[in-house]
């Protein structure tokens, strides 16, 4: 569930469903699907949600460990990592 959401006395969330941040959740929302906005309304299957992020993380730069704080990442790497993120999104592996 995002933060914020509301869900209102007696709404019933189905299994594997994703409720957007700041959502208002006034009607039943069914299993395996992402609900969003106020009213929260279904935008598409969770299986759609997975295969579109898949997909981008497919597509946008991935790090491994070491170029995060618990890897102790050097700033040579920070500058590499800044470099490769040209629209500031990507992946730790």
């Amino acid at each position: 569930m995002g933060a914020s959401a509301i869900i209102f006395p007696g709404v019933i969330i189905g299994s594997g469903v994703i409720i957007g941040a700041w959502s208002i959740v006034t009607e039943d929302i069914p299993s395996g699907v992402v609900a969003v906005e106020n009213s929260a309304r279904v935008v598409l299957t969770l299986a759609e949600f997975l295969e579109r992020r898949t997909a981008e993380m497919h597509s946008s730069p991935s790090f491994g460990e070491e170029y995060t704080l618990r890897g102790a990442v050097t700033e040579q790497r920070k500058a590499e990592m800044n470099a490769r993120l040209t629209n500031r999104f990507g992946y730790i592996d």
